[in-house]
């Protein structure tokens, strides 16, 4: 697998549903994967999950609606795994 291993993906909605899905697929591809997602228990779950087996993954709280707060969000993921 590991087609993806250079690069960054942000997956809104993350903690549920077919983003969590496409969140735990890119990460098998090899991406780092930022979860973005107002359900911080679900979020956080699936970041440790992601990283206890071996993924680069990390949750933060994001209402994608709240357009300020997405972009500090995309800077700390800038800042943690790199260029978008």
């Amino acid at each position: 697998m590991n087609r993806l291993t250079s690069k960054v993906a942000v997956v809104t909605g993350a903690s549920l549903g077919i983003d969590h899905a496409c969140a735990e697929r890119l990460a098998q591809e090899g991406a780092a994967v930022a979860l973005f997602d107002v359900l911080d228990e679900a979020g956080s779950s699936l970041a440790a999950t992601l990283a206890a087996a071996g993924h680069r993954a990390a949750y933060w709280h994001v209402d994608v609606s709240d357009e300020s707060r997405v972009r500090e969000a995309l800077q700390a993921v800038a800042a943690r795994f790199g260029a978008l």
